[in-house]
């Protein structure tokens, strides 16, 4: 299997073992004779977690493929537009963040990320784990 493929399987594999807990939770209810509420109130609660693991397996995928274009696509410029969009307002939205004295230093290394981006330098760094979690970027470059 190749390295890109374990990185990925990984993830995966994380993502079956909390899907089979959720199936021998499963399993329990149909075998146990409980209250009507109590199993209703069990099935909402795996619902919730099947819904929560994938949603996390999914962020982790994306996250994954973030790290490998970064490792393998030298130059920002060369990315889909979509993802030098979306990072770019990762970044702005970092500097939003960032307007205290204390802060002044983070946000000057927001811009020289962005600037590496801008400027196709090599060594440029995806905003990742806001890109990961930014919704409302993603949704405003879908």
């Amino acid at each position: 299997m190749s390295d890109l493929a374990e990185r990925f399987k990984a993830i995966e594999d994380d993502w079956k073992e909390a899907v089979a807990t959720l199936e021998a939770i499963l399993t329990h209810v149909a075998a146990t004779n409980l209250a009507a509420g109590l199993k209703i109130v069990i099935l909402n609660n795996v619902i919730v977690a099947l819904v929560s693991a994938t949603e996390e397996a999914l962020r982790e995928l994306f996250q994954e493929y973030l790290k490998i274009i970064e490792a393998t696509v030298e130059n920002h410029q060369h990315l889909r537009l979509d993802i030098q969009r979306a990072n770019l307002e990762c970044g702005i939205q970092q500097l939003r963040e960032y307007k205290t004295g204390t802060d002044l230093a983070k946000a000057a290394a927001v811009i020289r990320e962005l600037s590496k981006c801008f400027n196709g330098e090599p060594g440029y760094r995806l905003f990742k784990e806001e890109l990961t979690y930014n919704t409302q970027t993603l949704q405003a470059n879908a």
